[in-house]
C-alpha cells in the first residue's frame, strides 16, 4: 500500500490504485475538490465522481467524459508552465457538468472549479475558487491526475 501524498495545496489518498485526487486550497485547506477514478467505459464514455466541499457546502456530481477529454494534458500544461502564462486556461467535460479555469497571478495559481447539472439545465451552479502554489505540489497534482486517468 502506498502512503497518502500531500504537499502544499494538494493531497491524494492512495492504495494500490489511486481512487481519487483531493485538491486543497492554499488559502483555506478546508476547501476541497475531489476528482474520482473514472467508471464505466461504454463506447468511450466514462462517469467521473466529482465533489466540491467548502464552508457549509458540499456538492457532488457524476461528470461525463469521453476518453480523458484532455484533463491530463490540461494539468500537465499547468505544471509545465508553472512560471506563468497569460490569460485564462479552460477545460470542461463533454456535457459541461465540470469546468475548470486556471489563472496564473505571478506567485499563485487560481483554479476555479464549476459543477452544474449538465449543458441543458442550469438551475444550479456551484463554483469554488482555489489557490495553489506553482511549486512541486502542482507537479504532483499533474502526475496524480495523469495516474487517475491513465487507463483511458
Amino acid at each position: 500500500m502506498l502512503q497518502p501524498r500531500g504537499v502544499g495545496g494538494h493531497t491524494a489518498s492512495v492504495t494500490d490504485v489511486l481512487p481519487e485526487v483531493l485538491i486543497r486550497s492554499e488559502d483555506d485547506p478546508d476547501d476541497v475538490v475531489s476528482i474520482g477514478r473514472p467508471i464505466g467505459g461504454v463506447d468511450g464514455f466514462y462517469v467521473v465522481p466529482v465533489g466540491i466541499h467548502a464552508d457549509g457546502l458540499s456538492c457532488t456530481r457524476d461528470a461525463v467524459i469521453r476518453g480523458d477529454d484532455g484533463i491530463r494534458a490540461f494539468f500537465a500544461g499547468l505544471a509545465r508552465d508553472w512560471r506563468g502564462w497569460r490569460g485564462v486556461r479552460k477545460w470542461d467535460t463533454i456535457e459541461h457538468d465540470l469546468a475548470i479555469k486556471a489563472r496564473h497571478t505571478g506567485r499563485k495559481i487560481r483554479l476555479n472549479f464549476t459543477l452544474r447539472p449538465g449543458s441543458d439545465r442550469d438551475y444550479w451552479i456551484v463554483t469554488l475558487e482555489m489557490v495553489i502554489p506553482p511549486d512541486e505540489s502542482l507537479d504532483r497534482l499533474a502526475r496524480d491526475i495523469g495516474e487517475l486517468f491513465g487507463d483511458l
